[in-house]
């Protein structure tokens, strides 16, 4: 008896430890499947959440965006982890697992302005990159690229050629000879006395005025100086912009997200950036250019000229279509210049009106003056005009070479050669110029005024509470879930749209 019974309870003894064995397992594998349910929820409840990405920032400009909503100084994040709350519950609510969410809270999240606004590039960038009608722009902007090394160089040579002010020093030289003509003209037709003599002698004439050269024919409207100098007094605009012209104000621009203090995100490990992408930045100008509209084809809102907005960001429309108007005027002058004086035929052109002026006076002004003035004149004109001509959608190569629209001699005609649409290239339209601008420009620069477009965009379309800084890319969410009333699970998950 004693013997039976220690056997049951040895087998009393060893089938507790196995039903132990057996109830830990189970409970493992519970809480097992209670972990993974709970990872499954937050891949679900982040997954779900980015699913409700912009629209308007998807089908207009390709980029993925999480508006969190909120206003100007804070962005409604709390919104978020009540979403992934809610989506993370349908997916815990499943099975016979008894488990309920605590915290839910973000440990990391990234805006699309965050680093000077990278996200964003990034996704323009591998847009861009997987964009093969862009192509031909890559092949234009490698041909840009060297001329807009040297676009600089060409408006400073410009500029100081302007401030050597030859009209006003053609002037005061023409002034000087005309009193200097008039004089020696007074003295060729006086009586001369012989000094000491006191008697009247017959008038001496000086041989060389006695029989003066025959002078050429020279008609007066020649003279490049009073066009240019109109022009000048007037300024270019004047002829360039019609005065009908509709420029729209900014309307609330100082809202802009170049013109306030933007929200930050705390950064998420992992994330990807635009620039690792080979050939970037030239990618990010495609971008630009198939985006965003400029004077030749304008928007409905502020800004109207978009690109224009994105080289300049002023406030106004006008003033920034100026401004880049004046930037292609006198990088124009530039190349003008050094092709008069590259060009054996226009240099002549300009020597040979230069010699038929002087001609007209008995006493010539400074040759080189007036040389000088000339050149001047004409590329001012020539520039004006070929301006004129890109801004009509014609196209004038950005690297010369090209003949002048004006001849020098008809530059009193000057504004009836404005306005003509020319094709004289084959590339170097009113786009390409603006391309080549953008060349110079900073990333830093243009990523902010192109947020400041998308912006202004996205909020005319009557979504007035949009803010760009208010969009999410990427998020790392914390949420901890008592599972079973027997343990809390505390997991982290992160996603974003690269």
């Amino acid at each position: 008896m004693v013997r039976k019974a220690g056997i049951t309870i040895y087998a009393a003894l060893i089938l507790g430890v196995m039903m132990t064995l057996i109830v830990a397992c189970l409970t493992s594998a519970k809480m097992a499947a209670a972990r993974a349910q709970i990872a499954v929820s937050a891949e679900v409840g982040l997954f779900s959440v980015f699913g409700e990405y912009d629209r308007q920032l998807l089908d207009e400009y390709e980029i993925f965006g999480l508006n969190c909503g909120g206003s100007e100084q804070a962005a409604d994040l709390a919104a978020i982890c009540r979403e992934c709350r809610s989506f993370m519950g349908e997916v815990l609510s499943q099975n016979s697992q008894h488990l309920r969410i605590g915290k839910v809270g973000l440990s990391g999240y990234r805006l699309l302005t965050d680093e000077g606004g990278e996200p964003f590039f990034s996704q323009a960038v591998n847009y861009e990159k997987k964009n093969d009608e862009n192509r031909e722009t890559l092949n234009l902007l490698q041909r840009l690229k060297g001329i807009s090394e040297n676009s600089n160089q060409l408006i400073r040579n410009a500029e100081n050629e302007e401030a050597e002010d030859w009209i006003s020093r053609f002037e005061a030289a023409v002034r000087e000879a005309e009193n200097l003509s008039r004089e020696a003209a007074q003295e060729f037709d006086g009586e001369i006395f012989e000094p000491g003599e006191g008697e009247l002698l017959e008038p001496v004439e000086d041989e060389l005025l006695a029989s003066p050269p025959a002078e050429p024919e020279y008609n007066i409207l020649e003279n490049p100086v009073p066009i240019i100098k109109s022009i000048m007094e007037n300024g270019i605009s004047y002829y360039l912009i019609p005065d009908t012209q509709v420029i729209l104000p900014a309307g609330g621009n100082a809202g802009m997200l170049s013109q306030r203090t933007l929200l930050e995100g705390t950064g998420v490990t992992g994330a990807s950036a635009g620039g690792d992408v080979p050939d970037a930045e030239m990618l990010f100008l495609c971008y630009i250019r198939e985006k965003f509209g400029n004077y030749l084809s304008q928007g409905q809102a502020f800004p109207l000229y978009e690109t224009e907005y994105i080289l300049e960001r002023n406030d106004n429309d006008r003033e920034n279509l100026e401004q880049v108007i004046e930037r292609i005027f006198y990088y124009r002058i530039g190349v003008d210049l050094q092709e008069i004086d590259e060009n054996e035929v226009y240099t002549a052109e300009i020597d040979y009106l230069t010699d038929r002026f002087c001609s007209l006076f008995r006493v010539p002004p400074d040759r080189e003056i007036v040389q000088r003035t000339f050149r001047f004149c004409w590329a001012y004109g020539e520039s004006l005009a070929e301006v004129s001509t890109l801004l009509s959608g014609g196209v004038i190569s950005a690297e010369g070479g090209t003949d002048f629209i004006v001849p020098l001699v008809k530059m009193y005609e000057l504004p009836m050669y404005l306005g003509q649409s020319l094709i004289l290239s084959e590339d170097g339209s009113y786009e390409d110029y603006l391309l080549m601008f953008l060349l110079s420009e900073s990333k830093r620069k243009l990523l902010a005024g192109v947020m400041d477009c998308v912006e202004n965009k996205v909020r005319s379309s009557g979504r007035q509470g949009f803010f760009i800084d208010h969009c999410l890319t990427d998020l790392e969410l914390v949420v901890d879930v008592r599972a079973n009333g027997r343990k809390t699970f505390i997991v982290t998950k992160a996603y974003g749209y690269e």
